[in-house]
């Protein structure tokens, strides 16, 4: 890998901006208004930063940035304050455990189809706890990958001891994926106050093969959308992108039919799990902006918010769920501007 990435030499800013500027592109084109990049360096920062300072980016981000460097946004927020409605910081991601496929994801039993192994930790929990109550206690907002039940257990009471520890207020504290949960984990999101950042389609892309990693057991509270959106929890909806198409039809249509990619779950992968299309919808858009702090005025058409919209050529409550995907982006409205269409 480093030889190869030695020979392709290192990208200048404006190679690397060109490429902000194509993702630009892709988004808009599918109807994303603001993304929440969550990268382990500050490249799409950087570069979004610098086409901020020429002017309005045309699609808007919400960045969270390495949380081990906590300490570096807190001093840039005091210098420079947080952006603005286009170039957005003032969280913090960590990745705390693998994935499923690799069968990395942190489990507290062994994988059925590798009893050596039951996952790994990416993030030492000691630093984990230092790391988000400094974070935390500078005012920041802080995420966490956690995909296995043993580490979503582990970010969960984490999260439990810091606010404890640095006292009420609007944190907002976020697990991403949330893949893999006990069921005791389940209602805990909505007692706690996490957000659960969740990707539907995961699920009808793991949906395919997740029973030969940990068994149907298991499998009856992964993915749990459903009963997260039940619970009462703050459940916000994105794409994971480019491990997943940015495209929120996807989604969606995940999130209402589940139905794995291969097609042998024709009513749905563990359709216990399902969302009525208006929750997904919410989980998209008010959810969404609710997550990065924006509710009052993002993720809503109503007086006073952003004129952020799309107008696609169907109306998705009257057309059969199944033809979500198929619908076509004929506008994509962001800040009164047509940016695509």
């Amino acid at each position: 890998k480093n030889l190869v990435l030695r020979a392709i030499g290192k990208p200048t800013a404006d190679q690397i901006d060109a490429v902000t500027r194509k993702g630009i592109e892709l988004a808009l084109s599918k109807g994303v208004t603001q993304v929440h990049p969550t990268e382990l360096e500050t490249i799409t920062f950087d570069s979004t930063r610098r086409l901020r300072a020429k002017g309005e980016t045309g699609l808007r981000f919400h960045h969270f940035l390495p949380l081990k460097d906590w300490e570096a946004q807190a001093a840039l927020i005091a210098r420079e304050g947080r952006g603005d409605d286009w170039v957005q910081w003032g969280g913090c991601k960590v990745v705390f455990d693998g994935s499923l496929g690799s069968r990395t994801a942190r489990f507290y039993e062994p994988y059925a189809d590798d009893p050596t192994t039951r996952g790994i930790m990416v993030t030492d929990p000691t630093d984990l706890r230092r790391w988000m109550q400094g974070a935390d206690d500078a005012g920041l907002q802080v995420t966490a990958h956690a995909i296995g039940d043993e580490a979503n257990d582990i970010v969960l009471d984490t999260m439990a001891a810091v606010a404890e520890a640095n006292g009420a207020r609007d944190r907002r504290f976020r697990i991403e994926h949330v893949q893999h949960l006990k069921p005791r984990a389940l209602p805990r999101f909505k007692e706690q106050g996490i957000i659960a950042s969740v990707q539907p389609y995961h699920a009808i892309d793991d949906g395919r093969w997740a029973v030969r990693r940990i068994g149907e057991e298991r499998l009856k509270t992964s993915f749990a959308i459903g009963s997260l959106v039940r619970s009462g929890a703050h459940v916000c909806m994105g794409s994971d992108w480019p491990v997943a198409p940015i495209d929120p039809l996807t989604g969606l249509d995940a999130a209402v039919n589940r139905e794995t990619l291969d097609g042998l779950n024709p009513q749905g992968w563990h359709p216990e799990q399902r969302v009525t299309l208006a929750q997904a919808m919410r989980s998209y858009t008010q959810e969404s902006a609710y997550a990065g702090f924006n509710e009052k005025h993002m993720g809503l058409i109503a007086l006073g918010y952003l004129a952020d919209f799309v107008v696609w050529d169907s109306d998705f409550f009257a057309i059969d769920s199944h033809l979500l995907v198929k619908a076509k982006t004929l506008k994509t409205i962001v800040g009164g501007i047509a940016r695509f269409g």
